[in-house]
């Protein structure tokens, strides 16, 4: 288990319900097939995924945050399950991209202080399938295909009751990994629309889910594992990737991300 080939950690993926998740499966389960009989070196992909980053980070730079920091979360939880270093470190990039379909949600949509409208929400949860479409335009190597597969199924639970009603038993690990992660940090997060949690309130509130669902709204390994590192992840992350203030976010895009400028 802990040596397994990072590029062989993509499976199949099951089309279901919603006509538009269907056909962006489909999409995906072919993108997974082309590559058994691929030449992109497995790494090359990477590249190509420049521009989506560029994108999402001129968009909304508070999702870019989210993004680097729930990649940090992944990769770090990977090892602590036992996953070796390669595979940590693969895992950590394709998460990277989890949020990249909100470059099409508009910024008012996503920073809204209220509730959210029916239509609103519709928009936010087309985030999954427009990411994944939206990876798969830009590369089909195997870190776009793995990339694209945890954006589709993200906001999937154990219990089947997430954005697509997706089968828990068809969540693969790395998915289920993300959803503790992403769903932590989105917690903890500084917003200028939100008050954010502490990681212990965070913690607090995930087991409080956990335990309305039966023990099935997050993997109970995964989620037992993060809660051992979460606090001390949260304090590195604190300073290895800043939060944005309010007021400066011009400051946070020439130097942040030089590279992307």
């Amino acid at each position: 288990m802990t040596d397994q080939d990072p590029t062989q950690i993509t499976g199949k993926t099951e089309p279901c319900l919603a006509s538009e998740f269907d056909r962006v499966s489909l999409l995906l389960a072919d993108a997974e097939k082309d590559l058994e009989n691929s030449l992109i070196p497995p790494h090359d992909d990477e590249k190509a995924l420049k521009g989506v980053i560029t994108m999402e980070s001129a968009h909304d730079p508070y999702t870019r945050i989210h993004t680097k920091r729930v990649a940090y979360y992944a990769e770090k939880l990977c090892l602590e399950l036992g996953y070796n270093k390669n595979v940590a470190d693969y895992i950590g990039r394709a998460v990277e991209f989890h949020d990249v379909g909100k470059i099409k949600i508009p910024t008012a949509v996503l920073h809204n202080k209220g509730q959210l409208t029916n239509e609103q929400y519709e928009a936010i949860k087309k985030h999954t399938t427009d990411g994944a479409e939206t990876l798969l335009q830009n590369s089909k190597g195997y870190l776009s295909v793995l990339a694209a597969k945890i954006a589709l199924l993200h906001h999937e639970r154990l219990d089947g009751q997430g954005y697509h009603n997706v089968d828990g038993d068809d969540l693969p690990w790395y998915v289920c990994l993300t959803g503790i992660c992403d769903v932590f940090e989105a917690m903890t997060a500084t917003r200028t629309y939100q008050k954010n949690m502490s990681p212990e309130q965070a913690l607090q509130t995930m087991w409080s889910q956990q335990l309305k669902a039966n023990g099935k709204f997050f993997d109970p390994d995964m989620l037992q594992a993060f809660t051992k590192i979460a606090p001390d992840l949260f304090a590195e992350a604190e300073e290895k990737i800043p939060s944005i203030a309010e007021d400066d976010e011009d400051y946070y895009m020439r130097h942040a991300f030089p590279a992307f400028n």
